[in-house]
């Protein structure tokens, strides 16, 4: 096997930069880590509350198309017998300014 030589600056240098990335970089990789999680857990926390308001707003949609299909039936059993009576009144037959001879 073959020796490598290395000079002591050069190993200095390598102990100098190892140092400055442990003291510097890797605090700082370290701490984006953590503030990424933190907007990763405030994203998701939010997402959950947008999803519960979301299906809230949406159980509340089928309650008013509901609420507004019962009206629409109950209003159509209340006018079909006015429309009747108006279609009724409104023959020929039936019609008051036809009753009868002017006189």
């Amino acid at each position: 096997m073959e020796r490598v030589l290395v000079d002591e600056a050069r190993v200095l240098a390598w102990l100098q930069e190892g140092r400055y990335v442990l003291h510097h970089v890797l605090p700082a990789i370290l701490a984006g880590h953590d503030a990424l999680a933190t907007q990763l857990h405030d994203a998701t926390r939010r997402c959950r509350a947008l999803q519960e308001e979301n299906d809230g707003l949406r159980a509340e949609h089928a309650a008013v198309v509901d609420s507004m299909g019962q009206f629409l039936t109950q209003l159509t059993h209340v006018l079909e017998p006015m429309r009747d009576l108006a279609e009724k009144l409104g023959q020929p037959s039936h019609r008051r300014d036809r009753a009868g001879p002017a006189g």
